[in-house]
C-alpha cells in the first residue's frame, strides 16, 4: 500500500484505494506497521518520507475488570448512605472517558467516568435508600475507535437499608440452649447458654452482652457470621435465690452487632420483653441456698 500527497492536497491518498474497513484489514495486517508517504509537487518531483510507525488495531476491547469499594474496602453489599467507588480497569488504553450507567434500585443515566490513567477510570456515588440490586453498564472505545464488546462480569452490588432484628416473633427469639420447659435450679458457678436468633446473619465487634434479671450479664460466646448468637451466663454467689432468669429490660441486648452491610442492631429493633420470651418460660430459677436446704426449694414457676 502506497500513501501519497499530491501538490496542494490536504489528504493522503492510498494506492490501491481502501474504501471500507474490510479492504483496510485485508491490505494492512494488524499490529505494528511502517508507513512511508511520497510527496509530489506540481512539476512531478517527488520525495519519500522515512518510515512512520503505526499500529493497526481491529479488535474490539473487552469489558473492564470492576472493583466496587466503600472506604477502601471491596464490598458487594452496600449500606444506604455509603459512598460507593466503582473502579474500571481496562486491558488497553481508552480513547476518551468511558460512560457508566446504573439500573435497579439506584439509577444513573449514562455519565462519563473520571480518569486515573488511560486504562483506569472511576465513578463515585452515594448509595441512596432502597433494598435490592444495582447493575452497572459501561460503554466506550479504544484509541483505534473500536467499541467495547462482551459481557461485563461482577457488575452488580446490593443495597441493604434494613437493620437486623431479633427474629419474629420476638417472644421466641431468645431461649436457653438445650433447656426444656421443666423447672431447673442453677447454683453459683453453673453456666447457662442463651441463644439469640436474628432476622439475618450478623457479626459482632467486641463482646456484646445481655442484661439479666439477676443483675448480671450474659456475655457473647459464639455465633458471629451466622443468624444465631450464643451468650453465656455464669451464676454468681450474689444472685438471689428464687430469681427467675429473664432479660432485665427491652434494652437488655447491647454491644456492636451488625449485618453484612454494616447496619447495626439497635434495642428498638425487635427488642426482648421481660416475662414474654421462651427464655423466661424455660423455668430456670436461681438456688444459692446451702446444700442442706436445696431439696426444700419449690419453684413457684412450674
Amino acid at each position: 500500500v502506497t500513501a501519497s500527497v499530491a501538490n496542494g492536497a490536504t489528504t493522503v491518498s492510498l494506492t490501491p484505494s481502501l474504501t471500507n474497513p474490510a479492504a483496510v484489514q485485508a491490505a494492512i495486517a494488524e499490529g505494528m506497521r511502517s508507513l512511508t508517504v511520497r510527496l509530489t509537487d506540481s512539476a512531478g518531483n517527488s520525495s519519500t518520507s522515512g518510515p512512520l510507525q503505526i499500529i493497526a488495531d481491529y479488535v474490539a476491547p473487552t469489558q473492564p475488570i470492576l472493583e466496587i469499594s466503600v472506604d477502601g474496602t471491596v464490598r458487594s453489599l452496600i449500606r444506604a448512605g455509603d459512598l460507593v467507588v466503582i473502579r474500571a480497569t481496562f486491558l488497553e488504553d481508552m480513547a476518551t472517558s468511558p460512560f457508566l450507567s446504573l439500573s435497579g434500585v439506584n439509577t444513573v443515566a449514562s455519565t462519563p467516568m473520571t480518569r486515573i490513567d488511560a486504562r483506569n477510570w472511576t465513578y463515585s456515588r452515594v448509595a441512596t435508600f432502597g433494598n435490592g440490586t444495582v447493575t452497572i453498564s459501561i460503554t466506550g472505545t479504544d484509541i483505534a475507535g473500536n467499541h467495547l464488546s462482551g459481557t461485563l462480569n461482577n457488575n452488580t452490588y446490593k443495597i441493604d437499608a434494613i437493620s437486623p432484628t431479633l427474629k419474629s416473633p420476638v417472644a421466641n427469639s431468645l431461649f436457653v440452649s438445650g433447656q426444656s420447659t421443666s423447672a431447673s435450679a442453677k447454683r453459683t458457678g453453673d453456666t447457662v447458654d442463651i441463644q439469640a436468633d436474628f432476622s439475618e446473619p450478623v457479626s459482632v465487634d467486641g463482646t456484646p452482652t445481655l442484661s439479666l434479671s439477676t443483675g448480671g450479664l450474659a456475655s457473647y460466646l459464639a455465633g458471629g457470621g451466622s443468624s444465631s448468637l450464643t451468650f453465656r451466663y455464669t451464676v454468681r454467689a450474689a444472685d438471689a435465690t428464687g430469681t427467675r432468669l429473664d432479660v432485665s429490660s427491652s434494652s437488655a441486648l447491647t454491644g456492636t452487632i451488625i449485618d453484612g452491610a454494616r447496619n447495626p442492631f439497635v434495642s428498638t429493633n425487635g427488642a426482648p420483653v421481660p416475662g414474654s420470651s421462651s427464655f423466661y418460660l424455660s423455668n430456670i430459677v436461681i438456688d444459692n441456698r446451702s446444700e442442706e436446704h436445696t431439696s426444700e426449694l419449690q419453684s413457684p414457676y412450674v
